[in-house]
């Protein structure tokens, strides 16, 4: 007998998230054929497990080490047929995460667990959630294109199979954050399907797309207690809960806690807070800071604080100047990829201005250290958001000004300034008051999961891995092209 209607050449696990976006992966979950070939290319064997049952979780992972030791021992078999394309016959693991871009992390993060050899598989997806940037990053769209994954006797499966195993190889950077709060505070992740966990003071987990300060956060967390199993139905709700912010609540400046950030034990950039009025936190002079590099007249230096404030983080030169943050934003986005908001929007590339926001300009937050926006550079892009009116110009694609602050590299962190907590809970309801919010929380939006945190301390990143991907061409992925390019 050949040896490849023996062994397979090529591993495909899909781990599937049934409850994603329109519960298109229960399709496959519910399939009463776990392991197969597929007939067109009899030498990939096709794996599906549910990435949210313990059991058949750990099956496959299981089934993905024992592959890993077949490959070891019998060393790697080069696909022959024509059906795969060129790129994806350099390795013979390929997993594929069947979901939105929360189940993305979720299966690398058990990929890590396991000890999985991310350097000897191609990671690729089938996006089933509601924003899918990391599918659309890579060239495979918003959805997939038919009602149905399966199709008539698994031919839709087949198709988006074969359409993957022709993948163009791209790299994509994996970071690593830790968020830690201040002793009287707590972490948690919002929804009603979390309502029983146990708070945290520090949570350390992985991200690839974007993680969002604000808007983004404070609209999902609301989102997320109302989340339906339908995918139009959530559109809807996230567009009625971001009414409910805009028209009633307002969004609260990020610089009531944000004070700064740091690299290598060195301020960076100072976020003065905005004036205190009425027991909350609101703007301040029409959202800017009066005065170049200054505070209420006063100079900043590098140990981000004026003469008369608190101690900041960090110690410094007295005499050094710090970029210092002239506006009060609602929102701060830290980007990896060339993708937001579920879709394709490159802001850090097409602004042409907005460096107003940043002044003096030194280091990470000056113009002439960047360069272009890539998701295998180990740089990670910050800008933010002014206002309602900054943020709505931004979905209507009027995006030549951003306020970009800065692209660090490697390890760096946000810190938060000690805010005084107040006893009453998070969220009242949102005709009672402008911002009903705690001005010592903050609600957090990463990869599509979202995080209630009250008395932030640090936000720390890390660059934890760099893994290969598979997308469809140049023409469709920003990822595929921007390897190609280099």
């Amino acid at each position: 007998m050949d040896r490849i209607d023996d062994t397979p050449s090529v591993y495909v696990f899909i781990f599937a998230n049934p409850l994603s976006g329109d519960q298109k992966g229960r399709d496959l979950t519910d399939l009463h054929v776990q392991n197969f070939r597929l007939k067109d290319i009899p030498e990939v064997q096709m794996q599906i497990f549910n990435v949210l049952d313990d059991e058949d979780r750990e099956k496959g992972f299981a089934a993905l080490k024992a592959a890993e030791k077949i490959i070891e021992e019998e060393g790697p078999i080069m696909p022959e047929s024509n059906e795969i394309g060129e790129a994806a016959k350099k390795r013979q693991i390929h997993v594929w995460s069947a979901g939105g871009d929360g189940t993305v992390m979720s299966v690398f993060e058990e990929m890590v667990k396991h000890q999985i050899d991310t350097n000897k598989v191609f990671f690729s997806c089938i996006p089933f959630g509601t924003g899918n940037d990391f599918s659309q990053v890579l060239g495979w769209g918003r959805t997939i294109p038919n009602k149905s994954v399966l199709g008539e006797r698994l031919s839709e499966l087949a198709r988006i199979s074969k359409e993957r195993l022709n993948g163009e190889a791209a790299r994509l950077d994996i970071w690593e954050l830790e968020l830690s709060c201040y002793e009287t505070g707590y972490i948690r992740k919002a929804g009603k399907s979390h309502h029983n966990e146990v708070d945290e003071r520090v949570i350390v987990r992985k991200f690839s797309n974007y993680l969002s300060i604000g808007v983004q956060g404070w609209v999902g967390s609301g989102f997320e207690n109302q989340r339906t199993g339908t995918r139009k139905w959530n559109a809807l709700i996230y567009v009625v809960e971001s009414l409910k912010w805009m028209l009633f609540r307002g969004f609260p400046p990020v610089t009531r806690v944000l004070d700064g950030i740091t690299v290598d034990g060195k301020k960076v950039l100072y976020c003065p807070a905005p004036v205190k009025s009425g027991g909350l936190f609101g703007k301040a002079q029409k959202g800017k800071i009066a005065g170049d590099n200054k505070v209420n007249g006063e100079k900043i230096h590098a140990n981000g604080r004026a003469h008369n404030q608190e101690p900041g983080v960090t110690e410094g030169p007295a005499e050094t100047e710090v970029p210092t943050l002239q506006k009060h934003p609602i929102d701060l986005v830290i980007q990896n990829i060339p993708h937001i908001w579920g879709r394709e929007i490159d802001m850090w590339g097409q602004a042409t201005s907005g460096e107003e926001v940043v002044n003096p300009r030194s280091g990470p937050t000056d113009p002439a250290n960047w360069e272009p926006q890539r998701a295998n550079d180990g740089r990670l892009e910050v800008f933010c958001i002014s206002n309602v009116i900054s943020y709505l110009k931004k979905l209507a694609n009027i995006r030549d000004h951003v306020s970009r602050i800065g692209q660090f590299q490697e390890d760096f962190q946000l810190d938060f300034r000690r805010v005084e907590q107040e006893s009453r809970g998070f969220r009242r309801p949102f005709w009672k008051e402008k911002d009903p919010s705690d001005p010592s929380t903050i609600c957090i939006m990463c990869d599509g999961e979202f995080y209630e945190c009250k008395g932030p301390k640090t936000l720390r990143f890390r660059r934890y891995a760099q893994i290969t991907t598979l997308g469809k061409n140049p023409e469709s992925s920003r990822l595929v092209t921007d390897e190609q390019a280099r």
